[in-house]
């Protein structure tokens, strides 16, 4: 970061301000930036900010509750010029969604080096370049680091590797298959926190291990966990359709005669971005 003191054109005259390709010469980087580096210019605040950033004294407010973190996608952009890099950060912001935090860390032009794979590797960050390529010596961190990197001429090839990544971070939608179901006809004994009834299996497959809900009445009004399946004095690695059995459920929900014992079995599904 640092404070414009001064900005000059090539014959060294002072410049109040610059347009889009004007070469200018600017005076006041605490360090001197790489070239292809993308410069921002930011308000008085902003800087400040970034200041406090640097030397670690970033003020903290007190938060009446404090939010979950997000999943981070952190990205660093290569591209061949001005209008290519516009065009793929316009692209990215409409993948912006709730559950996952995509932050471009660092941008530049020209082909991808060896310290661009080092700053992605120190920033755990994904390289992506539009209309440039991998330099030799990039080639070898990369291989070294096994930082991600991906490159390619077609700018909707990268959108589409960029939306995998964020899907990879996505949590996963939970479907329950319903797998059989059992109508209660006695109850036996209950401890504290299960109970052994007697059934029949109405339709479908029964196993120890799987979830439940307890439905009276046509509504869902607990859930369990079933422990054990018995046929008499055996037990069963499953039960179907038809068979009457023994089952030790773990709830804290007392158990009606009529009531059903609907056993389900929770499913993890990939998300995908529209």
């Amino acid at each position: 970061y640092g404070r414009g003191k001064a900005m000059r054109d090539y014959l060294g005259r002072d410049l109040l301000e610059a347009i889009p390709s004007q070469p200018v010469k600017i005076l006041g980087f605490k360090l001197s930036p790489e070239v292809g580096t993308v410069v921002e210019v930011k308000s008085d605040k902003g800087l400040e900010r970034q200041k406090e950033k640097t030397s670690g004294r970033t003020k903290t407010f007190a938060r009446p509750q404090e939010e979950e973190p997000k999943p981070t996608l952190l990205l660093i952009l290569k591209a061949d010029g001005a209008g290519s890099l516009e065009a793929l950060t316009q692209e990215l912001e409409k993948l912006k969604q709730k559950e996952v935090l995509v932050k471009i860390v660092g941008q530049g032009f020209g082909n991808i080096r060896d310290s661009d794979v080092l700053k992605a590797q120190a920033q755990a960050a994904h390289l992506f370049g539009l209309h440039v390529e991998v330099e030799p010596e990039a080639q070898k961190v990369v291989l070294e680091t096994s930082v991600p990197v991906f490159v390619s001429p077609i700018i909707y090839e990268v959108i589409d590797e960029v939306k995998k990544n964020i899907e990879a971070l996505l949590p996963p939608l939970l479907r329950e298959m319903t797998l059989g179901k059992v109508q209660v006809v006695k109850l036996f004994r209950k401890e504290e926190r299960t109970i052994i009834v007697g059934g029949q299996v109405s339709e479908g497959t029964i196993e120890a291990g799987l979830k439940a809900y307890i439905v009276r009445r046509g509504k869902k009004i607990a859930k369990g966990e079933i422990i054990e399946v018995r046929q008499g004095q055996e037990a069963l690695k499953a039960a179907v359709s038809g068979q009457e059995i023994g089952l030790k459920i773990k709830t804290l929900c007392p158990l009606l005669e009529a009531d059903i014992i609907e056993v389900y079995r929770e499913e993890q599904e990939a998300r995908k971005l529209s």
